[in-house]
């Protein structure tokens, strides 16, 4: 893993294992202005775009791409993925995201995927006035003036593709097939050649490309400052209809970088009063014995009711389908959840009243529902926290169709709607049961609680980790010392590890800091 503070990627070599994670993330916000070439990671051919800072989706800075006399072109590269069913080790999808500005129709522009091994590319098309999908026969008009997001999905195991463009879902799965030769990658490629009466600058910004592991089967993320709720893996649709008191919001990060049990992912956003409305789901899933449903959140000490995630046919409970409801309410004094698997015929659902005392405290939290065997655990700032024996309906297998549809936020029917000070960072859904360390989980240490009465010499400090991660604890007389001095390294033994730091003058502050 390499990282800078405009980039993170995974580097691959090829013949090795190919893991998942964050491609490409680059906002050009941290870069000097010029040359594109001058970024690390970034290519050009002779009349090469600049980071500029004439317009931006996110201020500063952006990728402009001026008119060429003679092309174009400019590519990132340090990156390579390659999918492959054997080794299992990544999810089919592979996600491209960007934010464009086309000043008016005349632009021909693409930008996406390349694999310089076969030469083959998987992109998104501007020509006088259209776009499209690679070679998909469905063209649409472009919106100028403005920047749009572009977001695309690839299965590279069948070929299968979708679009998303200004928030509308442009190609739905199993619309336009690509072919099924993409499954190594290398390169994200920007191209644009002149074209008859065109004078301005182009703008791309926010470029990300993702893969996923193998097991995640929706993702909702919350990165994107639109009127939609992207599940970043694509088996959900787009809705446009986002609350307009839904704001996202960037002063207070949950875990910034995340990680998600193989590598690291920026998170540049979080959402206040998240409620969505229904989001379809596009592609059935598989029969699963075993799942996990795991969010990082945080709620205000005022927060009544609050569901978190709500799953099913319907209203959900009024079905004899699947259904998976997770909520916090005040009367339960923590976390209540229902229940129903596939294989009833009845709408009735297993229900837990009660789980685990909780009481928000507007601090961000993770929890995790895990349905193992016929078992329900559920993780909280990943300590187990409960264990149910599940009742004969919801111990069995499940499986979601297209005509299930989540709500997040807010339950299927209307109800638990998020408050003014409810935030959602991260959502995710994956279809096996979690081990501890696949969690979601802080890249940087967070100190849960320390124990440093005046008696005692030493402090004790319990910490969110990575387990398995070298940190560095540190100490000085001052925040502001220029100096902080080492009081050793240690390796987390678990995404909870406690440590101890004597309680000298000089050790007044105390900050741990993960090693490369």
């Amino acid at each position: 893993m390499k990282r800078s503070t405009a980039v993170l990627l995974a580097v691959v070599l090829w013949g090795g294992q190919s893991v998942a994670g964050e491609l490409v993330w680059q906002t050009f916000d941290n870069v000097a202005t010029g040359i594109i070439s001058t970024v690390p990671g970034w290519i050009a051919t002779p009349t090469q775009p600049t980071v500029s800072a004439a317009n931006a989706y996110s201020a500063p800075h952006a990728l402009e791409i001026a008119t060429p006399a003679g092309g174009s072109s400019a590519a990132y590269t340090n990156f390579a993925t390659i999918y492959s069913i054997l080794l299992g080790t990544e999810h089919p999808v592979i996600r491209v995201s960007a934010k464009l500005f086309v000043p008016h129709t005349n632009v021909n522009l693409s930008f996406g995927l390349k694999d310089t091994l076969s030469n083959r590319e998987f992109n998104f098309v501007c020509t006088n006035g259209v776009a499209k999908l690679h070679n998909s026969p469905v063209s649409f008009p472009l919106v100028t003036g403005r920047f749009v997001d572009v977001t695309f999905h690839l299965n590279r195991s069948n070929g299968a593709t979708r679009l998303y463009y200004d928030v509308t879902n442009i190609v739905a799965w199993g619309t336009y097939n690509a072919g099924t030769n993409y499954t190594r990658f290398d390169r994200f490629v920007v191209t644009r050649t002149k074209s008859p009466s065109d004078g301005d600058s182009v703008f791309l910004d926010n470029i990300r490309v993702d893969t996923f592991p193998p097991y995640v089967w929706a993702w909702w993320r919350f990165d994107e400052d639109s009127p939609s709720y992207q599940d970043h893996v694509g088996a959900f649709g787009v809705t446009n209809n986002r609350p307009i008191n839904l704001t996202p919001t960037d002063p207070a990060y949950a875990y910034r970088p995340l990680y998600d049990g193989q590598t690291e992912y920026s998170n540049e956003v979080v959402s206040r009063r998240s409620s969505s409305s229904y989001l379809p789901c596009e592609v059935p899933t598989p029969t699963m014995t075993d799942w996990t449903v795991e969010f990082i959140f945080q709620h205000d000490p005022t927060e009544t009711a609050h569901e978190l995630f709500d799953w099913g046919s319907d209203l959900g409970f009024n079905s004899t389908s699947a259904y998976v409801a997770l909520t916090y309410h005040t009367n339960a004094t923590g976390f209540s959840a229902e229940f129903r698997d596939s294989q009833q015929t009845a709408a009735g659902y297993h229900w837990l009243s009660k789980t685990f005392r909780y009481q928000p405290d507007a601090r961000w939290h993770h929890v995790a529902f895990i349905k193992s065997s016929t078992n329900l655990h559920i993780y909280f700032d990943y300590r187990l926290a409960h264990t149910t024996n599940l009742d004969s309906r919801a111990r069995g297998a499940y499986r979601f169709d297209t005509n299930s549809r989540v709500r997040l936020g807010m339950a299927l029917n209307g109800a638990n709607p998020s408050d003014e000070y409810t935030y959602f960072d991260e959502v995710r859904f994956s279809t096996k049961a979690l081990d501890l360390r696949e969690f979601l989980q802080p890249t940087r240490p967070i100190i849960l609680s320390c124990d440093n009465s005046a008696l005692n010499p030493l402090w004790e400090l319990t910490l969110k980790t990575i387990k398995g991660r070298e940190y560095r604890t540190e100490a000085a007389s001052s925040p502001t010392n220029a100096t902080w001095s080492s009081l050793g390294t240690f390796i987390a033994g678990d995404p909870v590890h406690s440590i101890q730091v004597p309680t000298t003058p000089g050790n007044r502050f105390v900050r741990i800091r993960p090693l490369p």
